[in-house]
Protein backbone atom coordinates (compact mmCIF):
# COMPACT_ATOMS: atom_id res chain seq x y z
CA UNK A 1 0.00 0.00 0.00
CA UNK A 2 1.54 3.45 -1.30
CA UNK A 3 -1.23 5.61 0.85
CA UNK A 4 0.39 5.09 3.97
CA UNK A 5 3.34 6.95 2.85
CA UNK A 6 1.58 9.81 2.72
CA UNK A 7 1.01 9.87 6.21
CA UNK A 8 4.29 9.40 7.24
CA UNK A 9 5.87 10.02 9.78
CA UNK A 10 2.76 8.93 11.46
CA UNK A 11 1.37 7.26 9.35
CA UNK A 12 2.52 4.14 11.11
CA UNK A 13 0.04 4.38 13.49
CA UNK A 14 -2.70 4.01 11.41
CA UNK A 15 -1.80 0.18 10.73
CA UNK A 16 -0.17 -0.61 14.30
CA UNK A 17 -3.44 0.14 16.02
CA UNK A 18 -5.67 -3.50 16.67
CA UNK A 19 -8.69 -3.88 13.92
CA UNK A 20 -11.53 -3.14 16.45
CA UNK A 21 -10.03 0.35 17.97
CA UNK A 22 -9.22 1.52 14.18
CA UNK A 23 -12.96 0.07 13.33
CA UNK A 24 -14.49 2.17 16.01
CA UNK A 25 -12.34 4.95 15.32
CA UNK A 26 -13.51 5.44 11.60
CA UNK A 27 -16.86 4.50 12.52
CA UNK A 28 -16.94 7.29 14.98
CA UNK A 29 -15.26 9.81 12.61
CA UNK A 30 -17.71 9.22 10.31
CA UNK A 31 -21.01 9.50 12.49
CA UNK A 32 -19.71 13.19 13.99
CA UNK A 33 -19.15 13.89 10.39
CA UNK A 34 -23.12 12.65 9.25
CA UNK A 35 -24.53 14.14 12.77
CA UNK A 36 -27.93 14.93 11.79
CA UNK A 37 -28.53 12.79 9.32
CA UNK A 38 -31.53 10.92 8.71
CA UNK A 39 -30.91 7.02 11.21
CA UNK A 40 -30.41 5.15 7.73
CA UNK A 41 -27.58 7.61 6.93
CA UNK A 42 -25.97 6.95 10.39
CA UNK A 43 -26.18 3.13 9.81
CA UNK A 44 -24.22 2.98 6.31
CA UNK A 45 -21.48 5.49 7.94
CA UNK A 46 -20.84 3.18 10.33
CA UNK A 47 -20.97 0.09 8.13
CA UNK A 48 -18.50 1.80 5.58
CA UNK A 49 -16.43 3.14 8.75
CA UNK A 50 -15.51 -0.28 10.29
CA UNK A 51 -14.59 -1.87 6.38
CA UNK A 52 -12.25 1.15 5.77
CA UNK A 53 -10.77 0.52 9.40
CA UNK A 54 -10.49 -3.20 8.43
CA UNK A 55 -9.03 -1.90 4.87
CA UNK A 56 -6.57 0.19 6.94
CA UNK A 57 -5.50 -2.54 9.15
CA UNK A 58 -4.95 -5.39 6.71
CA UNK A 59 -2.63 -3.48 4.20
CA UNK A 60 0.12 -2.84 6.56
CA UNK A 61 3.07 -0.86 6.66
CA UNK A 62 4.52 -0.44 2.79
CA UNK A 63 7.62 -2.68 2.70
CA UNK A 64 11.32 -0.81 2.61
CA UNK A 65 12.59 -1.07 -0.89
CA UNK A 66 16.39 -0.67 -1.17
CA UNK A 67 17.57 2.47 -2.70
CA UNK A 68 20.03 2.57 -5.87
CA UNK A 69 22.56 4.98 -5.83
CA UNK A 70 23.74 4.79 -10.02
CA UNK A 71 23.73 6.64 -13.11
CA UNK A 72 21.70 4.73 -15.51
CA UNK A 73 24.07 2.84 -17.44
CA UNK A 74 25.44 4.81 -20.74
CA UNK A 75 24.80 8.09 -18.76
CA UNK A 76 27.81 10.08 -18.79
CA UNK A 77 28.15 9.64 -15.13
CA UNK A 78 28.98 6.06 -14.97
CA UNK A 79 32.29 6.18 -14.97
CA UNK A 80 32.17 8.12 -11.41
CA UNK A 81 30.13 5.92 -10.01
CA UNK A 82 31.88 2.36 -10.94
CA UNK A 83 35.44 3.83 -9.92
CA UNK A 84 33.86 4.53 -6.64
CA UNK A 85 31.80 0.82 -6.55
CA UNK A 86 35.62 -0.84 -7.23
CA UNK A 87 36.79 1.06 -4.74
CA UNK A 88 34.11 -0.31 -2.29
CA UNK A 89 34.78 -3.98 -3.87
CA UNK A 90 38.30 -4.21 -3.40
CA UNK A 91 40.40 -0.71 -2.68
CA UNK A 92 44.34 -2.43 -3.49
CA UNK A 93 42.92 -3.51 -7.06
CA UNK A 94 42.54 0.44 -7.76
CA UNK A 95 45.06 1.53 -5.69
CA UNK A 96 48.10 3.39 -7.99
CA UNK A 97 46.05 2.54 -10.68
CA UNK A 98 44.91 5.21 -13.78
CA UNK A 99 41.24 6.29 -13.65
CA UNK A 100 39.30 8.52 -15.53
CA UNK A 101 36.38 10.11 -14.31
CA UNK A 102 33.70 12.58 -15.30
CA UNK A 103 31.80 15.03 -12.47
CA UNK A 104 31.40 18.48 -10.88
CA UNK A 105 34.52 20.29 -10.58
CA UNK A 106 35.16 21.86 -6.78
CA UNK A 107 38.19 24.00 -6.92
CA UNK A 108 40.60 23.45 -3.56
CA UNK A 109 38.59 25.49 -0.53
CA UNK A 110 39.64 25.83 3.21
CA UNK A 111 42.71 23.90 3.34
CA UNK A 112 40.49 20.91 1.44
CA UNK A 113 42.18 19.71 -2.21
CA UNK A 114 40.02 20.20 -5.04
CA UNK A 115 37.17 17.40 -5.81
CA UNK A 116 35.67 15.89 -8.51
CA UNK A 117 31.83 14.83 -7.70
CA UNK A 118 27.91 13.67 -8.82
CA UNK A 119 25.24 14.65 -6.36
CA UNK A 120 23.24 11.59 -5.13
CA UNK A 121 20.00 11.64 -3.38
CA UNK A 122 17.94 9.09 -1.85
CA UNK A 123 14.48 10.66 -1.72
CA UNK A 124 14.79 14.11 -1.65
CA UNK A 125 17.17 17.58 -2.55
CA UNK A 126 17.57 18.08 1.12
CA UNK A 127 19.56 14.55 1.79
CA UNK A 128 21.58 15.11 -1.39
CA UNK A 129 25.63 14.60 -1.13
CA UNK A 130 28.09 14.77 -3.23
CA UNK A 131 30.57 12.00 -3.70
CA UNK A 132 34.04 11.38 -5.68
CA UNK A 133 37.31 12.21 -5.61
CA UNK A 134 40.12 14.57 -3.86
CA UNK A 135 42.04 15.64 -6.89
CA UNK A 136 45.81 16.38 -6.82
CA UNK A 137 46.34 17.98 -10.47
CA UNK A 138 49.41 18.40 -12.53
CA UNK A 139 49.25 21.92 -12.56
CA UNK A 140 47.13 24.62 -11.85
CA UNK A 141 43.61 24.51 -12.91
CA UNK A 142 41.60 27.68 -14.00
CA UNK A 143 37.52 26.35 -14.17
CA UNK A 144 34.77 27.52 -12.48
CA UNK A 145 33.25 25.18 -9.22
CA UNK A 146 30.43 23.58 -10.69
CA UNK A 147 32.07 23.12 -13.86
CA UNK A 148 31.60 20.06 -16.28
CA UNK A 149 35.22 18.05 -15.94
CA UNK A 150 37.14 14.98 -16.72
CA UNK A 151 39.91 13.87 -14.46
CA UNK A 152 42.75 11.45 -14.94
CA UNK A 153 45.15 10.73 -13.10
CA UNK A 154 46.10 7.86 -10.58
CA UNK A 155 44.25 6.63 -7.58
CA UNK A 156 45.91 7.10 -4.06
CA UNK A 157 44.68 6.37 -0.51
CA UNK A 158 45.00 9.23 2.31
CA UNK A 159 44.10 9.86 5.49
CA UNK A 160 42.91 13.28 6.34
CA UNK A 161 41.52 14.06 9.87
CA UNK A 162 40.46 10.29 10.72
CA UNK A 163 38.97 9.48 7.50
CA UNK A 164 40.34 7.08 4.68
CA UNK A 165 39.88 9.56 1.35
CA UNK A 166 40.43 8.56 -2.06
CA UNK A 167 41.96 10.95 -4.66
CA UNK A 168 43.67 11.10 -8.43
CA UNK A 169 46.96 12.59 -8.19
CA UNK A 170 49.12 13.73 -10.64
CA UNK A 171 45.61 14.66 -12.26
CA UNK A 172 44.84 16.10 -15.59
CA UNK A 173 41.67 18.13 -15.82
CA UNK A 174 39.66 18.75 -18.48
CA UNK A 175 36.32 19.95 -19.50
CA UNK A 176 34.43 17.07 -21.43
Amino acid sequence: MTGAIAFEPHGHMLVAAPAPVTACTAAILIVVAFRGAPARSIQFALVCGALAGSCVVSAGAPAVRDVAAHAPRGHAADDLFDALDALDADPRAVEHREISVSGTWLPPRGGWPAAVSRRIMTCCAADAVDIGFDVVPRGEVHLRAGSWVRVTGLVHVTLRDGDIRYEIAGATVTPP
